[in-house]
């Protein structure tokens, strides 16, 4: 079958087997170069934009979908992945490239101002929007350690999986089958028995987004444009944190490989933001505790305060900051 035929109907099952309305959408991004990116919107409700992680795809997050009531989910395949035509990312000015992806998928969308979620290299987009688009953004949930918040970086496997030519072939290497996802999921530490845990179609889902023609060059781009060989390229860094005017929500797992609760209460602090700790979670906590992670979402995006949060769901809610 032809892959991106597996994807669809692959995330198709899995959306299916949450009880998730599910309907796509395209949009063609006419900066740096035209491009046709994908999104699925689900449920209604309060727009919320879903922004995912390095290269993972849109459907990461279906799990936590069927937590967030009374929520339009507007769930995008960052370019180069899931569905989404890519660009290499060698040749990008990255930070103007993510505001231009997410402003024009709200406005094909037809949101004027949302709340985002965002994931890892997600949650770093979600706040260059906050930031370069204040209008645009309601409120924004990051979901375990946004990509080179403060000092955070990379492990040099990845660092090398970004250098032309042999970058790509390092992807590959890595596996595009289950055994090669679950290792990356590995790395990332959610375990094998988080994985179990997720709903049918999900591991078979990532390894069909894995096998798709121009991952790996899409992937390896994208990790050149965040590292050097001996470093990285940009970070977010506090006072760009402080400068955030939105609500912020963290959620964020104690066993997060790229940056641990100590990041994440400093992240907390630097953005007045609200804390919510997965201590068993690695880099994607909805995974390990999704009923949770949802709550604390679904509050936040709904206006609750941290005690009538609290309340209504007996939350270990972490306040940092103001």
């Amino acid at each position: 079958m032809d892959p991106r035929e597996e994807f669809e109907r692959t995330e198709a099952r899995l959306y299916a087997g949450l009880g998730s309305d599910r309907r796509e959408s395209w949009v063609t991004i006419e900066a740096p170069t035209a491009l046709r990116v994908r999104y699925v919107e689900t449920g209604s409700g309060r727009p919320v934009l879903f922004v995912h992680g390095g290269g993972a795809h849109g459907a990461v997050f279906a799990p936590l979908l069927p937590h967030l009531p009374r929520v339009r989910a507007v769930v995008v395949d960052r370019p180069g992945f899931g569905l989404s035509e890519g660009l290499g990312h060698r040749r990008v000015d990255l930070r103007r490239h993510a505001v231009t992806v997410l402003e024009q998928v709200l406005d094909a969308a037809g949101i004027e101002r949302a709340a985002l979620v965002g994931n890892s290299m997600g949650g770093t987009w979600a706040a260059w929007l906050a930031l370069d688009r204040p209008e645009r953004v309601e409120s924004l949930a990051l979901l375990g350690c946004p990509a080179l918040v403060l000092e955070t970086s990379g492990p040099f496997a990845l660092r090398l999986m970004g250098l032309p030519v042999l970058g790509p072939r390092l992807v590959r290497a890595a596996g595009e089958d289950r055994d090669g996802f679950l290792r990356v999921m590995e790395r990332m530490n959610e375990g094998r028995a988080t994985l179990e845990r997720q709903p049918a179609g999900f591991v078979e889902l990532a390894v069909a987004a894995g096998s798709q023609p121009a991952f790996a060059e899409n992937w390896s781009g994208l990790l050149w444009s965040a590292f050097r060989l001996r470093g990285r390229r940009w970070h977010l860094g506090e006072d760009e944190l402080r400068a955030i005017r939105q609500p912020v929500l963290l959620a964020w797992g104690g066993c997060d490989p790229f940056g641990g609760l100590d990041v994440a209460r400093r992240v907390a602090t630097a953005t007045s933001g609200r804390l919510v700790e997965v201590p068993s979670g690695g880099h994607l906590p909805w995974l390990d505790d999704p009923a949770l992670v949802g709550r604390a979402i679904a509050d936040h995006v709904l206006g609750f305060t941290p005690e009538e949060a609290e309340s209504a769901h007996s939350l270990p809610l972490v306040s940092v900051g103001a």
